[in-house]
């Protein structure tokens, strides 16, 4: 990534967020989201996999963990490849390891939020990670796209109440909703794990596409036990 300028470590750390416009050029994208949709046909057919967040139709969720392995192998490959490593490495040093992708469809026509949340909460690891967005196809406040909540809870987990959509750790009536982050198909997005952040509803026709890939310092430990990560090839690497 070409941005020697910048300090993704201090951005992180005072706002919670940074974005890459351009992160991915089309060809690169366009085979990872092959990749991807692939992966989200499979899950369709098998909503057994991650039910207590898929909703069938609505929105398709599916990671690294749950895959079967040539999709979660070829998605990977991705995310351990040199993009990923350069700016993983830019925030972690040479300790920085992969964890996992996530894939996030949010269907045309569902309107409802995902709520206010920091992935800490979901894997509860004995130190701060990582996760960079990049959208596969335009992100709009029309169509679903992140939003964040700059400066806030930045190294401390919230407390969470129930809502008729799912756990929250902001009010989604809150008169500060954050900023959405609008993104452009290939444009990426880095969180920490305690960055506050949720979704929009998608009210146009067309599929919200993105993944993450999130990443970590080697040895964390999450529920006392050691995290499964795979490093980086960091042989062509580009830096930022």
């Amino acid at each position: 990534m070409n941005n020697q300028d910048r300090d993704l470590q201090k951005e992180l750390k005072e706002l919670g967020y940074a974005r890459i416009a351009g992160f991915v050029p089309a060809a690169e994208v366009d085979a990872l989201e092959a990749a991807c949709d692939e992966v989200v046909a499979w899950q369709e057919q098998n909503p057994s996999r991650m039910p207590e967040v898929n909703r069938p139709g609505e929105m398709t969720f599916v990671n690294e963990l749950v895959a079967e392995p040539e999709h979660a192998e070829r998605v990977r490959e991705f995310g351990v490849g040199s993009r990923v490593a350069g700016v993983a490495q830019a925030i972690l040093g040479r300790e920085a390891r992969h964890y996992l992708w996530q894939i996030v469809y949010k269907h045309g026509g569902y309107a409802d939020p995902f709520c206010w949340h920091q992935d800490h909460l979901h894997t509860p690891a004995d130190r701060n990670f990582f996760n960079i967005w990049i959208a596969l196809s335009d992100m709009t406040v029309e169509n679903g796209c992140l939003w964040v909540m700059p400066e806030v809870s930045l190294d401390t987990l919230r407390s969470y109440e129930q809502t008729p959509f799912g756990r929250t750790c902001w009010p989604l009536d809150d008169p500060n909703q954050g900023l959405p982050m609008e993104m452009k198909r290939g444009d990426a997005l880095i969180v920490t794990s305690y960055t506050l952040h949720k979704s929009s509803g998608n009210f146009t026709d067309q599929m919200r596409k993105a993944v993450l890939f999130a990443f970590m310092r080697s040895g964390a430990v999450a529920d006392g036990k050691p995290v499964p990560l795979h490093g980086y090839d960091t042989a062509d690497a580009e830096r930022c």
